[in-house]
Order: structure tokens, then C-alpha cells, then sequence
């Protein structure tokens, strides 16, 4: 998209000038200068009646600063009033030649020269006209904040029209960033106060797409029906078009194909009437049913026109959806080639789009749209015998938000990602890696005009890579049949056998024998789909390493508990580990430095055991005596002091983090806490002092600059969180990208006594010289001798390299 070539910080600086340099001051008494504004504003009066508003702003700005040089407030507020109606004219003509850029920074002037009048009509009016333009420029973050604040304003005073079109537009944000809630509670809002039936219909249209693309299509359709209703009364083609075309797709999403081709039949017929840019958006839509029907000589040439329009439209996300769903369309048509095109494209265009966000929570939401796209290309490759070429897509399609922010931290620039870099540490580090990619059904991943993740953990074809430490590479596909495509499903039903819970915090589920029996079953199941396709390609030591990089709900598989058909565990016959990706286990490298156990011992080490809880009246926590014994022996072992009860304050470890080498947290770990549209979710307790809480927060943790070369989260659920295309976004991640390169985390609410005990065994064996997997692993035979079952020593994972 275009941008201006003067950063906007210059352009902010030279607005809050007022335009001083614009026209050099000639006069040298004050009443020539006073005339000498009143001729400008008089200049800036008669373009503005011609409807020049361009021309009228230098006039303005510089009368506007003498006036301000002069004292003459009341002329100055006239000006600037007229100057902000001047800006509003302006930001109109902007916006209609779909100049979004210029109107962008148009409206950012006229929020500065509202702040000056102190208007709130005019401050809310300014921020809800920026909104709008930065969402037309798909810098839906800018506009998220613009029309928060801008709402925030409009409540405050009588104007009702102003709230509804504040409301419609964050609807349209907070759906474009993937926050459905927010969409859903913006338009209950806006439905609530609509008193005219264009804003009833934007609500009704709004709350059916944030359903929609929650996958609640039922729900999704009732909202759409009532807008095909209200359009109807309306009479109009434009609104009876989109209505229809919602409709439609709603009925494809429930798999009503005849139905869904008949009503966008009937939108497309409307829209070519009533607007060429919703035409080009049915064209897409429409293409998409006739080609889940196997349509294609009626699929290809909508998908191509709706591609065309997206390009006139310039919207880069736009265009990345409509090739995703060409490329999608061509491959099922057998045109690999064609497939391969469109679909490197769209490639691209989700690269620029990325560049544009700048908050990492929403980075990732827009990550989830990127799915279809690298899912497909890795298809279409591997249908042209090019598995490694797939393996390289694979690893562009996750992890990059936190690749990036890793990448951010170095002073040069990271490796290409390519096959060479992947084969290079497996090389380097003498690891086997495993990568996972879920593959759905062709016909279930056409993907709407915003966002939809709708196929999150589902699969038709599981692929699988195992580079070996020799740099060979081995791929095989696993067909999965009915009973074993939703894997996570299969992952929640063995982590409810396993006892495991998912709310941090709470005690174990307590299990009968019946459940026992059946937890074997389900960690069977997983080894047949996930390690018996690779099993000849896997190391015949023991000690190799293994680093298992998972894609979605397999993030959740306790792999080290997965049993082959003679009953043995994975961690018997394995050192595992586990990354969100190859290129994360590159970048965390480059910052670790290798030391041995000896040199981390004394004052480099922060043990925090049993802090004083903080108080959390809607979840009361335990005290841990086990954490307590485990951080004390653990700190012996490093010759340090711990942090226990009282003594662990927010304050004190958070003074000590960043020094620290070793980083041992036993305590409780909140999986939920945090709002996840804005912060990464997750927090651990501490003890509340007089400046923080008690609860140090996912976000807070990945804004600390760590320096360790482990940490240790053993609390509960701390390897888990809100899982997205990117990978698990929790406390474990916060940990990667403040720089921690090996991290070992739970994957479900641990038991005290026995964590204690598998912590203290974890030690010894660094102590003895092993690697952190290696310890880990060893840790884990040694308490499964005493506590046999996985719920007591399989919840930990070690992320990294060893």
C-alpha cells in the first residue's frame, strides 16, 4: 500500500507547528501582522467555498500561528475551528478517491487541532474519522485505537449518530484482528442504541461474521437471515446483495453447497448493479461454492475476476485471501503449476501485511488467517514430489511472530530461511528435528474475506519430516481416517485420562482403573499416529536427542508418555524435546552460550519456592510444601539462597531476573489470566508487595531482557495457552522471546510432592554433567520408578536445544 516517504513523527512535528515555516513572517509591526492573518484567513474563506480544501490549509495554519504568537485567542479558536473543518472536507475527498494513506494522516492533523480546541464533539468525531481511515488502510491496530478512544468520547456527549458509527467501525476492526469478542460485544452494543435500520443492519451483519468465523455457522446464519430481512424493506440492490452473499456463505460453511450457489447466484446478479467492488467480492464467494461442488469451469474464472478485484482495491490481505482460495481451487482442478503461483503470491502479500502490525497479540490473530495458504502450498508441493521444498513452507507457516521478535534482539541479521539453514541444526547440534503439519480437507479450507480459523486442529493428512543429524531429510504422509482426524480431540481425551486439568492451580482429576486402561489406549493411539510412521528414522541411542516441533493441539501431547505396542514410553527409548519451530531453535542459539553446571552456581541463580499467594478471590490458592522442599534442595545444590513465602516478592524477583543464569520457579501458574486480546496470557504467583500484585504476567515476563540459559517454570500449565497458527501463545513463549534458548515448562496441573522430587533428581543429574533433556529424562525414569503413573512425571517438556 502506499506510504508517505516523511516519517510520521516529522509529520506530527511539523503539524504541531501549525504551519509556521510555511509562509515566513514579513511584517514587523503587530497590526501589519494582524492584517496579514486576517488576509490569509480570508484566503483560506474563499477556497474553502470553492471546495478547495487543500489549498486552504497552508493559509490557515500559518494565520492560525500568528494569531497564537499575537495572544489573539478568540481569532485563533476561529481559525483552528475553521482549520478542522477544513481537515474534515479534506479527509472526505481523501477517503472517496480511496486515497487512505493521505486520509490517514489528514485526520491525525484534525485530532491535533481538536486537542487544541478542547471540543470533545470534535476530539470524538476526529478519532472516529482516523479510525476509519486507517482501517480502509488495513492499519487495523491504529484504528482499534483510534475508535476506542474515540467511543470513549462519544458516550460523553448527546450524539447518538456518532456512537453508531464508532461502533460499526470497531466491529469491522476487532473482526479484521481476529478479536471475535470484542467484534460480538461491539456490535450487542451497537444493535442495543440502533435506531435506524442501516445501523441495525451493520450490527446484525457484523455479530453474523464474528459467529461466523467463530465457527458457530448457526448462530451465524440466524443474524444473516434478519439482515436479508431488513434488506429486503430497505429495496435496495447494494444491502439485499450483501445480505445475501453473507447468507450464502453461511449455508456453504454448513455444507448446504445448492443452496449456498443459489443465493450468491442471486447476490452476484444484484451486486453487478449496485457496486463493481461487492461484485468482485461474490465473484470470490461464489467461486468458492462452485468449486467445493467440483465445478471448476465455473470456479476459476470468479476466483481469477475476484482477484482482479482485489487488486484494484489495493488491499493486500484482500488479495492474499482471493489467491489463497485460486491457488486452492487450481490445485484441486490438478493445475499444480497454476496452484503453486497463485499461491506463492498470496505468500507474499501476507509478508507485506505482517509488516504493517506492530503489536505481537495481534500479529499472531493475523497469522491465523495466513493458515489456508502455507497448509495448501506444502500440498501442492508434495503433490510435485518436492517434500523438502514443502518442509521450508512449513516453517514459514508458524512461529514466525516470535521468530520475529526474536530476530528483533540481534545485532545481525538472522539466516535466510531456507532447506540449507533447517539441515544446519540438525548438523550443528547432532539433533534428529520432527516436524508436524495438519492438513484438512481441500473443501473445508476456502477461506472468507477476513479472518477464519475455523480449521484449527483438524486433519484429513498428517505430514511429517524427520531431518536427521546428518542433514538427510525423510517425509512420510499419514492418512487419517474418521475416527482420528479432530486430533484435538484425541489430545483432550488423553490428557483427561492422564488426569491432567486445565484450569492452573487445581488438584489432579482423580481416576478409577476404567480410566487407567483407557489412558493406555490414548497414549497408544498417539504413538501410531505420531511416532510409528517415523519410528526407522528415528536415533537407536537413548541419549540422542529427539526435538519434536508440533503444529496446534499437538503442542499438548505429552510425548514423553506415548507408548509403542510393548507398553514402553517414549522417554525409554528417547531424549525428547520439543520447539514451536526449527527457525526459533536457530535464533535461540545464537544467544546461548554453552556453560557447564559449575560455572551457574551461586549468585546467578534466582529459586523462588511457596511464595505467599496472593489474594484472588475468585481462585483461592494453596500453599505448596512441596515447592518449598524443592526450591530449598535445589538451591543447596546451587549454592544459593532461595526465595520462600514472604521473602518472594513480585519486587524481588523481578530485581534478580535479569542478572540471573538459572531461573527456578516453583509455584502456582495461571493459565487463563490476562485479557488475550491485548496480552499474552498466563501469569505466575508470587508474593504481592507494596508496588505489584503477586502476579507476574506472561507480557510482563517477555519485556524483561533475560540473560538465563534455562528456566525452569515448575508450575502448572506453564507449556500451556492460547494455541494459534503461531504456534501456543502462554508463559512458555513469553519465556522464548525474552531470550531464554532452553526452557522447561508442564503441560498440565503437576502434583506437588512428586514435581518435587522429579525437580530435585532434574538437578542432580546437571549437576553430573548432562544436558537439560538429558537430565530431564533421566529425572523422569528415576521418579516413574517411585511414581509410576504419567500424571506424576510426564507433564514436563524441555523446549530448546540440549
Amino acid at each position: 500500500m502506499p506510504t508517505s516517504k516523511w516519517p510520521l513523527s516529522l509529520l506530527l512535528s511539523a503539524c504541531l507547528t501549525w504551519g509556521t515555516t510555511a509562509l515566513p513572517l514579513q511584517a514587523q509591526t503587530e497590526s501589519d501582522r494582524i492584517s496579514e492573518a486576517t488576509q490569509l484567513l480570508e484566503t483560506a474563506q474563499q477556497r474553502m467555498s470553492q471546495g478547495d480544501w487543500q489549498g486552504a490549509i497552508a493559509p490557515l495554519e500559518s494565520a492560525l500561528s500568528l494569531y497564537q504568537q499575537l495572544g489573539q485567542s478568540e481569532l485563533a479558536q476561529v481559525t483552528a475551528a475553521l482549520l478542522w473543518q477544513v481537515y474534515e472536507g479534506q479527509g472526505i475527498t481523501q477517503m472517496q478517491i480511496t486515497d487512505w494513506e493521505g486520509a490517514l494522516e489528514t485526520y491525525q492533523r484534525q485530532q491535533e487541532i481538536a486537542d487544541l480546541l478542547q471540543d470533545p464533539n470534535l476530539q470524538a468525531a476526529s478519532q472516529i474519522s482516523l479510525g476509519s481511515a486507517a482501517l480502509q488502510a488495513e492499519r487495523w491496530e491504529v484504528s482499534r485505537e483510534a475508535l476506542l478512544t474515540g467511543l470513549d468520547r462519544a458516550r460523553t456527549i448527546p450524539s447518538s449518530l456518532l456512537l453508531e458509527r464508532g461502533l460499526a467501525l470497531l466491529l469491522a476492526a476487532e473482526t479484521s484482528l481476529g478479536n471475535l469478542d470484542g467484534a460480538i460485544t461491539a456490535g450487542e452494543e451497537l444493535l442495543s442504541i440502533a435506531d435506524n435500520p442501516a445501523s441495525q443492519f451493520q450490527a446484525l451483519q457484523g455479530l453474523g461474521s464474528a459467529y461466523f468465523y467463530q465457527g458457530n455457522y448457526d448462530r451465524a446464519l440466524q443474524y444473516h437471515q434478519q439482515t436479508q430481512t431488513l434488506a429486503a424493506q430497505f429495496g435496495e440492490p447494494y444491502f439485499q446483495a450483501i445480505a445475501l452473499a453473507n447468507v450464502g456463505e453461511t449455508q456453504l460453511a454448513l455444507e448446504n453447497t445448492a443452496t449456498a450457489i443459489s443465493l450468491l447466484s442471486e447476490s452476484l446478479a444484484l451486486a453487478e448493479v449496485a457496486d463493481p467492488v461487492l461484485a468482485g467480492v461474490v465473484k470470490g464467494t461464489l467461486g468458492k461454492a462452485y468449486a467445493v461442488a467440483s465445478d471448476f469451469d465455473n470456479a476459476l474464472p470468479l476466483l481469477a475476476a475476484s482477484v482482479q478485484q482485489e487488486a484494484a482495491d489495493g488491499s493486500p490481505s484482500g488479495q492474499a485471501v482471493a489467491l489463497t482460495n485460486l491457488g486452492n481451487a487450481r490445485f484441486l482442478a490438478g493445475d499444480l503449476t497454476g496452484a503453486e503461483v497463485a499461491l506463492r503470491q498470496a505468500v507474499d502479500f501476507w509478508t507485506r501485511q505482517q509488516a504493517e502490525v506492530m503489536t505481537p497479540n495481534f500479529a499472531v490473530s493475523l497469522f491465523d488467517m495466513q493458515l489456508t495458504t502455507y497448509r495448501t502450498l506444502q500440498q501442492v508441493l508434495v503433490a510435485q514430489g518436492q517434500p523438502e521444498a514443502a518442509l521450508v513452507v512449513a516453517e514459514q507457516g508458524r512461529s514466525q511472530v516470535l521468530a520475529q521478535q526474536l530476530a528483533s534482539h540481534e545485532t545481525t541479521a538472522p539466516s535466510a530461511l531456507d532447506l540449507a539453514t533447517l539441515q544446519q541444526v540438525a548438523q550443528t547440534h547432532n539433533v534428529t528435528l520432527v516436524e508436524y503439519t495438519l492438513i484438512p480437507r481441500n473443501t473445508e479450507i476456502f477461506i472468507p474475506n477476513r479472518v477464519d480459523n475455523r480449521w484449527l486442529n483438524a486433519a484429513n493428512d498428517l505430514y511429517i519430516w524427520v531431518v536427521k543429524p546428518t542433514g538427510e531429510i525423510a517425509f512420510t504422509q499419514v492418512p487419517l481416517d474418521a475416527a482420528d482426524r479432530d486430533l484435538a480431540n484425541a489430545v483432550i481425551s488423553t490428557r483427561t485420562a492422564i488426569g491432567a486439568r486445565g484450569r492452573a492451580g487445581a488438584p489432579p482429576r482423580p481416576r478409577d482403573s476404567d480410566a487407567i486402561v483407557d489412558l493406555d489406549t490414548q497414549l497408544r493411539q498417539l504413538h501410531s499416529l505420531l511416532v510409528e510412521p517415523i519410528a526407522p528414522y528415528l536415533p537407536e541411542d537413548p541419549a540422542a536427542p529427539v526435538v519434536f516441533v508440533p503444529q496446534e493441539s499437538l503442542f499438548l501431547v505429552p510425548f514423553a508418555a506415548l507408548k509403542d505396542d510393548q507398553g514402553r514410553y517414549l522417554i525409554e527409548r528417547h531424549t525428547v524435546l520439543t520447539a514451536p519451530s526449527i527457525q526459533v531453535l536457530q535464533l535461540t542459539d545464537a544467544r546461548s552460550e554453552t556453560q557447564d553446571f559449575a560455572s551457574l552456581q551461586g549468585e546467578s541463580s534466582v529459586i523462588v519456592g511457596n511464595p505467599t499467594m496472593p489474594d484472588l478471590l475468585d481462585l483461592p490458592l494453596a500453599s505448596l510444601p512441596g515447592a518449598e522442599t524443592e526450591a530449598t534442595a535445589i538451591a543447596t545444590r546451587l549454592q544459593t539462597q532461595p526465595l520462600i513465602g514472604a521473602a518472594a516478592t513480585e519486587s524481588a524477583v523481578r530485581e534478580q531476573l535479569p542478572t540471573a543464569k538459572i531461573i527456578h520457579l516453583a509455584t502456582h501458574g495461571l493459565l487463563d489470566y490476562g485479557d488475550p486480546s491485548a496480552e499474552i496470557p498466563g501469569a505466575i504467583t508470587l508474593a504481592p508487595d507494596a508496588v505489584h500484585d503477586g502476579l507476574l504476567t506472561a507480557t510482563e515476563l517477555a519485556a524483561i531482557p533475560l540473560q538465563a540459559d534455562l528456566l525452569v517454570l515448575s508450575a502448572c500449565d506453564t507449556g500451556q495457552g492460547s494455541i494459534t497458527g503461531d504456534g501456543v501463545v502462554g508463559l512458555s513463549r513469553a519465556a522464548i522471546a525474552a531470550g531464554v534458548p532452553q526452557v522447561v515448562v508442564s503441560l498440565w496441573a503437576v502434583p506437588d510432592q512428586p514435581t518435587a522430587q522429579l525437580m530435585t533428581a532434574f538437578y542432580d543429574e546437571l549437576a553430573q554433567g548432562q544436558g537439560t533433556a538429558q537430565a530431564l529424562r533421566q529425572a523422569m525414569l528415576t521418579t516413574m520408578q517411585s511414581h509410576p503413573d504419567p500424571q506424576a512425571w510426564a507433564a514436563f517438556t524441555a523446549i530448546g536445544l540440549d
